[in-house]
């Protein structure tokens, strides 16, 4: 099976209403891919996407550029996205996205770029040195421009009971 061939099953397993399995997704709108097939770019921004972010994107070992943002995902983000080698810019602001920030991003060495802002997530934001993070709009315990305590209730009914 050919790097595309491969590549493209993995988008279309990830995001089966956008991407025909067996089909080439290199080239269709929101997915680009380098010479050699394999898939360098995923944005599918405000495309009204729903459900969890699937974890079988971490395959791609050239990503380099993830943009899902302004859809309507929810759960966790996948700690299967800090293990994908190339990654520079990740973008998931506007989502329902729930859960703590997976610390490993702070290890991926070719990160610049993580916006993850007007989501719900929760906790606190591990340091990322050298990335152009964005997280207003959450839940978290130790980032500025959060969201209220009635946006945030299970977060701010721990705080209560600690107190």
């Amino acid at each position: 099976m050919s790097q595309q061939a491969s590549d493209c099953a993995v988008v279309a397993s990830a995001f089966p209403t956008l991407v025909s399995p067996n089909s080439a997704c290199c080239g269709t709108w929101g997915v680009k891919c380098g010479d050699d097939g394999s898939v360098r770019i995923i944005e599918f921004y405000n495309r009204s996407l729903s459900g969890t972010l699937s974890p079988a994107i971490s395959k791609l070992q050239s990503l380099w550029y993830i943009d899902l943002s302004g859809n309507s995902f929810s759960g966790a983000i996948p700690q299967e996205y800090t293990s994908i080698p190339l990654l520079q810019s990740l973008y998931l602001y506007r989502n329902q996205l729930t859960g703590t920030i997976p610390s490993g991003f702070s290890s991926i060495k070719s990160l610049t770029v993580l916006q993850l802002h007007q989501n719900y997530l929760t906790g606190a934001a591990p340091s990322f040195p050298n990335v152009a993070v964005t997280l207003y709009g959450n839940c978290l315990t130790n980032a500025m421009n959060q969201r209220s305590a009635s946006e945030c209730p299970i977060l701010f009914q721990r705080f209560k009971a600690r107190a």
